[in-house]
């Protein structure tokens, strides 16, 4: 990462400058005004602040990741087509309706 103004990361975050300033200010981040520049460090000091304020810890990796849907309906048809001697193969991702339809075009 590259030092940004405050003015520059309030624009890539979307939010107001204003209120921008005000959560650097809780962070412990004074900064007097919008030209000023946020090194790497107080970027992250900034966002383990805004981690542990929206309750994430700052090491809780769980959190991020996607759990694997035991309970898909495409899932639970292929398990019971294997009694009976069928088995189909579930790709792994996202497999809905519209991939479905379209691959059996």
């Amino acid at each position: 990462m590259s030092d940004l103004t405050v003015r520059q990361l309030a624009e890539v975050v979307g939010i107001p400058l204003e209120r921008l300033l005000s959560q650097l200010s809780e962070a412990g981040l004074e900064k007097g005004g919008a030209d000023e520049l946020l090194t790497d460090t107080e970027k992250m000091t900034f966002l383990n602040f805004l981690r542990q304020s929206h309750g994430k810890a700052e090491g809780d990796e769980a959190a991020r990741g996607l759990r694997p849907c035991a309970a898909h309906p495409l899932r639970e048809a292929c398990a019971a087509l294997r009694p009976l001697g069928l088995d189909v193969a579930v790709p792994q991702g996202l497999v809905g309706p519209a991939q479905l339809h379209g691959a059996a075009r």
